[in-house]
């Protein structure tokens, strides 16, 4: 199991579910376009890894790494689930 914040620049992947129940922070990457089944790219890390870029569906995001944290995805193009 991964999250957001363990991957790499350059690295592919799909947001496969939440580690967070229900709380604001959910309702907000939510809204940001963070659904599960949604591809990403992380494009660049800041130099001590805080904020995470990464492009979703044509748009950069910019996320702390307690945000990208709660986030599980599953690694690669197909976003398969190891």
């Amino acid at each position: 199991m991964h999250t957001l914040d363990q991957l790499r620049p350059g690295d592919k992947a799909r947001i496969s579910h939440y580690l967070i129940a229900s709380s604001p922070l959910r309702r907000r990457l939510l809204a940001l376009g963070l659904v599960p089944g949604c591809q990403f790219e992380v494009l660049r890390r800041a130099p001590l890894g805080d904020p995470i870029e990464v492009r979703v569906r044509h748009t950069s995001l910019a996320l702390r790494r307690e945000e990208a944290a709660v986030l599980g995805v599953c690694l690669g193009i197909s976003g398969v689930c190891a």
